[in-house]
């Protein structure tokens, strides 16, 4: 029995290591006096908005991240690709986007739902007052299935 468990746990830690190595290289952090940092948004309350979007950065300059998270991604100032991801409701849209970040600034990504497409918005939030950085769309496309709930009402 405790060879047993001595296997099993050996080859949990093993697949750990597996599973580690291949998530591959994250985007990472930087500290630098220049950094523009940019949150994404993905706020519980987005959920149940029809038209508000959950906004995940995905990848920033072709390296992925590590999705979405409290705190922001620093980098230096000056132009980054983004691979920035939209969902609401049932419509997502992803694509990349180059985005000229200022150095020792601070920004929030968001989208709405106005049409066809999410309209993103880079909100400079680095002041108490927000200023529009930014605005670009993106096409949305059907994300999900319906559920459809049947209901049984009982003949009298």
């Amino acid at each position: 029995m405790r060879e047993k468990s001595l296997i099993l746990l050996l080859a949990g830690v093993f697949t750990g290591l597996l599973a580690g190595c291949a998530a591959g290289p994250k985007y990472p952090p930087y500290a630098g006096k220049d950094a523009a940092c940019v949150r994404d948004d993905v706020r519980f309350t987005n959920t149940f908005s029809p038209t508000k979007a959950q906004v995940t950065i995905k990848e920033i300059d072709g390296v992925p991240t590590d999705g979405p998270r409290d705190e922001p991604y620093c980098m230096p100032g000056g132009k980054h690709r983004f691979g920035v991801r939209a969902s609401t409701d049932f419509y997502e849209s992803q694509d990349y986007v180059d985005i000229e970040l200022a150095p020792g600034r601070s920004y929030q990504l968001r989208a709405n739902i106005r049409g066809i497409s999410h309209v993103f918005e880079l909100m400079d939030v680095t002041e108490k007052t927000e200023v529009k950085a930014f605005e670009f769309s993106l096409k949305a496309q059907s994300g999900g299935q319906q559920l459809m709930v049947p209901i049984f009402v009982p003949r009298r």
